[in-house]
């Protein structure tokens, strides 16, 4: 079966889906946004599971039946979680525009809870940027609590997407590393779930965190959140853990923009930029991971770096792929290779890296990295253009440098590495998304636009 990203490559999705904003707009003001989804809905003042059906056979469930005020003030945690449980699959729970606070039972876990039994067939869907779920309540500072919770411990979750909504974790209400926005945990394997056009924000810990897979983040954007943008760690050793993000956004997080824990995932189509420890990392717990068609830029150290202790591999060697991706203006290193890994190299390009000269240059190879790759661009690093350390073999085929303060090759074990063709001049540019082009209602997709 082709996976929905092939679908949502070719817009196939577009002609056929009943969302909020299919009409091209969000308005002024809640009140005035209207969708097919807000309107499939009956008598939205009187609370209970009878005024949600609808004479189709899948039925449009508004919060606002069953008790929700979506004032911003109220707890709306019973009624939505009201909502979820009356759901039989292919309905759909509806989160009109304004803020529905809701908050977790004992103060830490989940405040909305999806399993195999209320998640199978589920969607849960908003009208876009206005639809915002907010976190109410007290939340301990000892334990995690997260918005959405996906408990993917018992039979897999087939079918559960998540569509077209903000999610806020208030973090000056719990400054401690406390708060996440979506949280699949305990994970397990074999679903099928998709987080589309939803951004996660404000949360004192990550923004999207996933301990399982299959599940497919699709134009999600994380920002201001208190550690990750996206922590990635599918704890199973199998293909079918693959945990897939597609034209994501983190941006100003205090950690990593992405973290790719543990695993295997593939992150195709991205923007990392200001986040405090870097745009992104893998960790030693890898076991392959996938970058493709992105940009590091201006992040508070390294825009990608391979992290820990190589000796600690859980897999030796494990593979990084890498292919058009950018990494610019970032303080550290633009791209640190390290590790006990292979580095299948299609197209890297890193520009004016290392601005606090705390490492080598653009690049900086370490450990026993073995680089094999096409086509590398390295262009006016506050140092070398790349730096290499390697005590492995390997092969670039064309190197392409230019303006590096440090010169264009350094390094204490460069007889390891082959380099067939070397050319110094103009470096080109890679055509890799724009910041507005990936993201939550990014503009490349967005169902959301204003009337001209």
């Amino acid at each position: 079966m082709l996976p929905r990203r092939h679908f949502l490559r070719t817009g196939a999705l577009f002609a056929s889906v009943g969302i909020a904003g299919c009409n091209g707009l969000i308005r002024d003001s809640p009140d005035d946004a209207t969708s097919e989804l807000e309107t499939a809905s009956t008598d939205r003042t009187t609370s209970g599971p009878s005024t949600a059906q609808t004479e189709s056979a899948h039925r449009t469930l508004d919060i606002r039946n069953f008790g929700a005020k979506v004032d911003g003030k109220t707890d709306d945690t019973e009624a939505v979680q009201s909502a979820v449980d009356e759901a039989e699959p292919e309905d759909t729970v509806y989160f009109p525009p304004g803020q529905t606070a809701v908050s977790p039972r004992e103060g830490y876990g989940p405040a909305i809870r999806i399993d195999a039994t209320n998640g199978t067939g589920l969607s849960i869907r908003g009208s876009g940027p206005k639809s915002v779920v907010t976190l109410s309540g007290n939340v301990r500072k000892d334990k995690h609590s997260w918005l959405f919770g996906i408990d993917g411990s018992g039979d897999p979750i087939k079918g559960l997407e998540l569509r077209d909504l903000v999610i806020d974790g208030k973090r000056e209400r719990t400054p401690e590393f406390t708060t996440m926005g979506i949280n699949l945990y305990p994970g397990g394997t074999g679903h099928d779930i998709t987080i589309e056009d939803v951004q996660a924000q404000n949360c004192s810990e990550s923004g999207f965190t996933t301990y399982g897979g299959y599940i497919e983040f699709v134009r999600c954007t994380a920002i201001n959140n208190g550690r990750q943008g996206f922590g990635v760690s599918p704890r199973v050793d199998t293909k079918d853990a693959e945990v897939v993000l597609e034209d994501v956004v983190a941006v100003g997080n205090d950690k990593v923009g992405i973290d790719h824990n543990d695993g295997v995932a593939v992150i195709d189509g991205f923007w990392t930029e200001n986040n405090g420890a870097g745009g992104a990392k893998v960790p030693q717990r890898t076991k392959e991971s996938t970058w493709r068609n992105g940009t590091f830029k201006a992040n508070g150290t390294m825009g990608f770096r391979y992290n820990g202790d190589y000796e600690d591999q859980k897999f030796r060697p494990f593979t990084i792929h890498l292919d058009n991706v950018v990494a610019e203006d970032n303080p550290w290193a633009g791209f640190w290779l390290s590790g006990d890994v292979d580095y299948d190299i299609g197209t890297i390009a890193a520009h004016r890296n290392n601005t606090k000269r705390r490492q080598r240059g653009n690049i900086d190879v370490y450990s026993l990295s073995d680089l094999d790759a096409d086509t590398v661009y390295s262009s006016d690093a506050h140092g070398t253009g790349l730096f290499y350390s390697s005590e492995r073999n390997s092969a670039i085929a064309n190197y392409h440098h230019s303006g590096n303060r440090g010169g264009s090759l350094s390094g204490d074990h460069l007889s390891n590495l082959t380099v067939a063709n070397v050319s110094n001049g103009s470096v080109e540019r890679l055509d890799v998304p724009e910041r507005y082009e990936v993201g939550a209602w990014s503009r490349r997709w967005s169902r959301f636009q204003e009337e001209d």
